[in-house]
């Protein structure tokens, strides 16, 4: 649990100790001193520096295919960037209409309910048996903020036209 140690604190088990940073932005002097048994050491500090936190942006463009063509690849067509490089820990999917548009490993993917996975690279777009358009949405997770969903459209063309 959290400890209130701005009147001290003592405790054997450091294998279990973690700092958290504050609420806020901002920066705290923190003492530590160490017994060894027999004495204490004298006070060291240091500085807890809490920077702010944001969830990751998410960018597409309207995307369009041919109807028969080899699926996208949307690490080449998705932008995602956290301010403070975080690294993203999962992709999330959306088809509104639930017409299996995503693929994940190459499997076809209900995403109508939404679908995770945990990199870009491992996702695909194909094309719909027929021609026509539809709005899909994607999200990114940087371990503690989700994005906010960013919706495309996405439509088969025939190839005929």
């Amino acid at each position: 649990g959290i400890v209130d140690a701005s009147a001290g604190y003592s405790t054997e088990n450091t294998t279990g100790l973690w700092l958290k940073g504050d609420d806020a932005a901002g920066t705290q002097t923190l003492w530590v001193k160490v017994f060894d048994g027999a004495q204490w050491s004298d006070w060291e500090d240091f500085e807890l520096v809490t920077t702010p936190n944001s969830p990751p942006t998410v960018t597409i463009a309207d995307q369009f295919i041919f109807a028969g063509a080899e699926p996208i690849n949307p690490s080449a067509i998705v932008d995602i960037l956290d301010a403070e490089g975080d690294p993203i820990d999962r992709v999330e999917l959306w088809d509104s209409d639930g017409i299996d548009n995503w693929l994940i490993h190459g499997e076809v993917v209900d995403a109508s309910r939404g679908a995770w996975i945990d990199s870009i690279d491992a996702i695909s777009l194909r094309a719909d048996a027929t021609p026509g358009s539809q709005v899909l949405w994607v999200r990114a997770y940087d371990g503690a903020f989700w994005s906010d969903w960013t919706s495309f459209d996405f439509e088969t063309i025939d190839i005929s036209v």
